[in-house]
């Protein structure tokens, strides 16, 4: 999963410098003297590069940004996204770490950093901020990624158990998720994502009867299902 669009968030980022003022120079809230002019030229360098996808010389432009403009933590947020989308996963890691001991409830540097962890299949840390991502938006999608995050590092009973607690704290929600199939995505109640991960556990556990329970409870729910109904077609 990618970021999409992200040059509408990222440009937020720089919306509050002003470049009008003195000629050559301006003063950030720390004193230090800044050149107005560098840090034009790297921020059309940035918007150039987002604009075609460059994220290599996007990373560039923003450590320039970084050395001109150095009081502004809000570039180790672009920093994150960027290394994201240019599947840097190490570093958007690195740089989404400190990003969150700043603003520990962001909910785009937590997105960026239980995913770049599942990219580099670290399903428990990733799992760790998923579960962080549900406390911060009660979003339960989330919830449920975290226990795919379970299933993924092959604990199926820790996975259902998960899965049936989710059930339990968003019988209420009209969150969903996106189901991948073959030839289409389908956006699913998370209440049938999860009763479907419940079954295809017991699945993975060759326990039959309880799989075909689960997979239709989650049809259920959505009828059009069609990832369970495969599930329960495998059964016959």
């Amino acid at each position: 999963m990618r970021i999409n669009r992200i040059c509408l968030y990222l440009l937020l980022i720089f919306s509050g410098y002003s470049l009008s003022g003195c000629n050559s120079q301006s003063f950030n809230t720390s004193g230090q003297v800044r050149d107005s002019g560098a840090l034009k030229k790297a921020k059309d360098i940035f918007s150039r590069a987002t604009e075609f996808g460059d994220y290599q010389t996007a990373i560039y432009a923003t450590y320039e940004m970084m050395s001109v403009d150095s009081a502004n933590t809000g570039y180790l947020d672009t920093l994150s996204f960027l290394y994201y989308n240019a599947r840097s996963f190490p570093q958007a890691i690195r740089t989404a770490s400190k990003s969150l001991k700043l603003r520990p409830k962001s909910e785009k540097i937590l997105f960026v950093m239980a995913n770049s962890l599942k990219e580099m299949h670290n399903n428990i840390l990733a799992r760790t901020y998923f579960l962080k991502l549900e406390e911060v938006t009660k979003n339960a999608s989330y919830g449920y990624e975290a226990a795919v995050m379970s299933f993924l590092d092959a604990k199926y009973e820790a996975s259902a158990e998960e899965a049936r607690a989710l059930i339990a704290r968003a019988a209420q929600s009209q969150n969903t998720v996106a189901i991948s199939t073959e030839d289409k995505t389908q956006q699913v109640p998370v209440q049938a994502a999860a009763w479907n991960l419940i079954g295809y556990s017991y699945l993975k556990q060759n326990k039959k009867s309880e799989a075909k329970e689960n997979f239709n409870k989650a049809i259920e729910i959505y009828p059009q299902f069609e990832l369970a109904q495969a599930n329960l077609r495998s059964l016959k």
